[in-house]
Protein backbone atom coordinates (compact mmCIF):
# COMPACT_ATOMS: atom_id res chain seq x y z
CA UNK A 1 0.00 0.00 0.00
CA UNK A 2 1.42 3.49 -0.84
CA UNK A 3 1.74 5.96 1.72
CA UNK A 4 -1.25 7.97 0.23
CA UNK A 5 -3.68 5.38 0.35
CA UNK A 6 -2.51 4.89 3.98
CA UNK A 7 -3.01 8.47 4.55
CA UNK A 8 -6.42 8.40 3.10
CA UNK A 9 -7.53 5.15 4.69
CA UNK A 10 -6.12 7.05 8.30
CA UNK A 11 -8.26 10.28 7.25
CA UNK A 12 -11.27 8.31 6.14
CA UNK A 13 -10.92 6.56 9.80
CA UNK A 14 -10.84 10.01 11.50
CA UNK A 15 -13.74 11.33 10.20
CA UNK A 16 -15.71 8.36 10.40
CA UNK A 17 -14.81 8.17 14.06
CA UNK A 18 -16.01 12.12 14.54
CA UNK A 19 -18.98 11.40 13.30
CA UNK A 20 -19.73 8.77 15.68
CA UNK A 21 -19.02 10.58 18.71
CA UNK A 22 -21.18 13.52 16.97
CA UNK A 23 -24.21 11.49 16.47
CA UNK A 24 -23.74 9.84 19.91
CA UNK A 25 -23.60 13.14 21.46
CA UNK A 26 -26.92 14.71 19.67
CA UNK A 27 -28.26 11.25 20.77
CA UNK A 28 -27.31 11.86 24.10
CA UNK A 29 -25.51 8.11 23.93
CA UNK A 30 -22.84 9.90 25.41
CA UNK A 31 -23.18 12.80 27.91
CA UNK A 32 -21.21 15.96 27.23
CA UNK A 33 -20.30 16.25 30.24
CA UNK A 34 -18.18 19.45 31.60
CA UNK A 35 -16.19 18.21 34.10
CA UNK A 36 -12.95 18.68 33.54
CA UNK A 37 -10.46 15.78 32.48
CA UNK A 38 -8.71 14.70 35.20
CA UNK A 39 -11.30 15.59 37.74
CA UNK A 40 -12.03 13.11 40.36
CA UNK A 41 -15.83 13.71 39.75
CA UNK A 42 -16.74 9.68 39.48
CA UNK A 43 -14.56 9.39 43.25
CA UNK A 44 -16.57 7.97 46.31
CA UNK A 45 -17.22 10.79 47.88
CA UNK A 46 -19.53 13.88 49.25
CA UNK A 47 -20.06 15.61 45.81
CA UNK A 48 -23.10 18.04 44.59
CA UNK A 49 -24.18 16.79 41.51
CA UNK A 50 -26.18 18.89 38.43
CA UNK A 51 -28.41 17.13 35.89
CA UNK A 52 -29.87 18.87 32.98
CA UNK A 53 -32.57 16.28 31.36
CA UNK A 54 -33.56 16.99 28.03
CA UNK A 55 -35.20 14.71 25.32
CA UNK A 56 -34.43 13.79 22.20
CA UNK A 57 -35.65 17.02 19.96
CA UNK A 58 -34.90 20.33 21.44
CA UNK A 59 -36.49 23.80 21.49
CA UNK A 60 -34.86 26.89 21.55
CA UNK A 61 -36.11 27.49 24.86
CA UNK A 62 -34.48 23.96 25.91
CA UNK A 63 -30.93 24.81 24.25
CA UNK A 64 -30.73 28.21 26.31
CA UNK A 65 -31.72 26.83 29.54
CA UNK A 66 -28.82 24.47 28.97
CA UNK A 67 -26.74 26.78 27.87
CA UNK A 68 -27.42 29.53 30.83
CA UNK A 69 -26.78 26.52 32.90
CA UNK A 70 -23.54 25.84 31.51
CA UNK A 71 -22.77 29.23 31.99
CA UNK A 72 -23.63 29.89 35.65
CA UNK A 73 -21.92 26.98 36.67
CA UNK A 74 -18.72 27.57 34.65
CA UNK A 75 -19.09 31.93 36.05
CA UNK A 76 -19.71 31.21 39.80
CA UNK A 77 -18.16 27.41 40.63
CA UNK A 78 -14.92 26.96 38.00
CA UNK A 79 -12.97 25.91 41.23
CA UNK A 80 -15.74 23.36 42.28
CA UNK A 81 -15.94 22.09 38.68
CA UNK A 82 -12.46 21.72 38.28
CA UNK A 83 -11.82 20.05 42.32
CA UNK A 84 -14.71 17.31 41.35
CA UNK A 85 -16.63 19.20 44.54
CA UNK A 86 -19.76 20.11 41.79
CA UNK A 87 -20.16 17.77 38.92
CA UNK A 88 -22.34 18.99 35.54
CA UNK A 89 -23.77 16.67 33.19
CA UNK A 90 -25.81 17.38 30.84
CA UNK A 91 -28.66 13.63 29.96
CA UNK A 92 -31.15 12.80 27.05
CA UNK A 93 -33.74 11.21 29.24
CA UNK A 94 -35.41 9.22 26.34
CA UNK A 95 -32.65 7.02 25.12
CA UNK A 96 -32.90 4.13 26.90
CA UNK A 97 -29.43 3.81 29.07
CA UNK A 98 -31.20 6.80 30.49
CA UNK A 99 -34.63 6.21 31.21
CA UNK A 100 -34.73 5.09 34.68
CA UNK A 101 -34.10 8.61 35.40
CA UNK A 102 -37.67 9.58 34.62
CA UNK A 103 -38.94 7.80 37.49
CA UNK A 104 -36.14 8.14 39.98
CA UNK A 105 -36.24 12.52 39.45
CA UNK A 106 -40.23 12.10 38.47
CA UNK A 107 -39.48 14.06 35.36
CA UNK A 108 -42.34 15.29 33.03
CA UNK A 109 -40.04 17.73 30.73
CA UNK A 110 -36.59 19.05 30.20
CA UNK A 111 -35.74 19.68 34.47
CA UNK A 112 -32.70 20.67 36.34
CA UNK A 113 -32.09 18.82 38.97
CA UNK A 114 -29.37 18.65 41.76
CA UNK A 115 -28.48 16.22 44.10
CA UNK A 116 -26.21 16.02 47.71
CA UNK A 117 -24.48 12.69 46.68
CA UNK A 118 -22.87 11.07 49.74
CA UNK A 119 -21.84 7.59 49.29
CA UNK A 120 -23.65 5.08 51.06
CA UNK A 121 -26.44 7.31 51.72
CA UNK A 122 -29.99 7.76 49.95
CA UNK A 123 -29.52 10.96 47.75
CA UNK A 124 -31.75 14.47 48.59
CA UNK A 125 -32.15 16.01 45.53
CA UNK A 126 -34.32 19.07 44.42
CA UNK A 127 -35.71 20.28 40.39
CA UNK A 128 -35.06 24.04 40.07
CA UNK A 129 -38.87 24.24 38.27
CA UNK A 130 -38.01 27.96 38.39
CA UNK A 131 -35.91 27.76 35.28
CA UNK A 132 -39.14 27.91 33.01
CA UNK A 133 -39.83 31.36 34.78
CA UNK A 134 -36.07 32.43 33.91
CA UNK A 135 -35.84 30.85 30.57
CA UNK A 136 -35.62 34.18 28.41
CA UNK A 137 -33.93 36.30 31.09
CA UNK A 138 -29.95 35.24 31.78
CA UNK A 139 -28.99 37.07 34.33
CA UNK A 140 -32.09 36.23 36.14
CA UNK A 141 -31.42 32.43 35.21
CA UNK A 142 -27.96 32.47 36.12
CA UNK A 143 -28.52 34.86 39.25
CA UNK A 144 -31.62 31.86 40.58
CA UNK A 145 -29.19 28.55 39.94
CA UNK A 146 -25.86 30.34 41.24
CA UNK A 147 -28.17 30.87 44.56
CA UNK A 148 -29.60 27.38 44.72
CA UNK A 149 -25.77 25.22 43.69
CA UNK A 150 -24.57 27.64 46.70
CA UNK A 151 -26.82 26.24 48.62
CA UNK A 152 -25.86 22.73 48.40
CA UNK A 153 -22.35 23.80 48.43
CA UNK A 154 -22.82 24.76 51.73
CA UNK A 155 -23.39 20.97 52.58
CA UNK A 156 -19.90 19.89 51.52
Amino acid sequence: MTSRKIITVALLLLVGASIVVFIARQTGVISADLVPLGSSSDSPRHKIVTYYFHGTVRCETCLNIEKYTTDALNTYFADDLAKGRLVWRVINREVPPNEHFVEDYQLYSQALIIIDSIPGQPAEWKNLEAIWDYAHDQPAFMEYVRAEVDQYLRRL
